[in-house]
């Protein structure tokens, strides 16, 4: 499932624009290309689905209309906590010096965090709560690579002196196209016995309820991508290896907006059939995914070549 944001387009057009302006006395045109290893933000995602509890389900309970409270709109929250990554990134820049100590630059960037996590999923309100009491025996979600390709106009101020070393600072706005591998594993108790949803609401036949119910489980896997608006600070330093090349070295601390993911579908599979709670296909389960801001850190070393 896409996200779209809006592109800010005429930004990768500003370096070109101030480079003509300058005119060739002033500006000098470069390329650049870097390799690097970073460090990503810990990673806490909230979720919202429309599903009701269990005994709402008309696979498992054909008397649910007997029940006040699965005749109206419901839903459930939870929340899950992923830790940092780890990840490698890559660059490429195509940009103007303008005189000696300014420089604008169309900037793209790929990093790939390797995640590789699963969390336990941790109840926000009372559907959840009573499914996670009980009835539920595995309620984890996973993350597993975060992939990103960033597309920035960076602006930088250099620190020129008498030495080959110069120092700068700078910083850029974009949009990055992110893609997450996620999955989710909601697996119920074999046991019917230990099944205690609904127990006080009188259902006929409750322990047909709770042996159909047994061993059912919820799963779902996808990647997701959006296109989030994004901005970064920079610092570094290059050494000249001639009037023409340098080598130096980059640090970034980058952050993207929030990742909102709706999926429509539903899940793969919603207690061991399809995502809906009615037999006749009249209420799909669907669910939403909503991240904190995403950001990382690196360092990297860049090669630049001045014409």
């Amino acid at each position: 499932m896409t996200t779209r944001a809006a592109l800010p387009r005429r930004w990768f057009l500003l370096p070109l624009l101030i480079g003509l302006a300058a005119g060739p006395a002033l500006a000098q045109p470069y390329l650049s290309s870097g390799l690097g290893a970073h460090v990503a933000a810990p990673l806490e995602v909230a979720g919202q689905s429309n599903d009701k509890a269990s005994y709402c389900d008309e696979y498992f309970n054909p008397h649910y209309a007997l029940i006040e409270p699965c005749l109206r709109p419901g839903g459930g929250m939870w929340r899950l906590d992923f830790g940092g990554a780890a990840g490698v990134h890559a660059e490429t820049a195509v940009g103007y010096r303008i005189g000696r100590r300014f420089r604008v630059e169309g900037e793209y960037v790929f990093r790939s965090s390797g995640y590789d996590q699963f969390a336990p999923a941790m109840s926000a309100d009372r559907t959840i709560f009573g499914k996670l009491d009980g009835e539920i025996v595995r309620a984890e979600e996973y993350v597993g690579d975060l992939n990103a390709h960033g597309a920035f106009v960076n602006a930088y101020v250099d620190f020129p002196n008498a030495s080959r070393f110069t120092p700068y600072a700078g910083a850029g706005a974009g949009v990055g196209f992110h893609e997450m591998d996620y999955g989710a594993v909601w697996a119920r108790n074999l046991d019917p016995a230990q099944i205690t949803s609904g127990r006080e609401l009188n259902i006929p036949d409750y322990e047909r309820f709770r042996s159909t119910l047994a061993g059912t489980v919820t799963t779902h896997h996808d990647q997701f991508t959006a296109a989030l608006a994004g901005w970064q600070v920079l610092a570094g330093g290059d050494v000249a290896l001639s009037d023409a090349v340098s080598l130096g070295v980059k640090a970034r601390w980058v952050r993207f907006r929030r990742l909102a993911i709706e999926e429509p579908r539903g899940w793969d599979q919603l207690r061991s059939h399809a995502s809906n709670i009615r037999l006749d296909g009249s209420e799909p389960a669907t669910f939403r995914l909503e991240t904190d801001d995403v950001g990382w850190i690196g360092v990297n070393l860049v090669l630049k070549y001045t014409f």
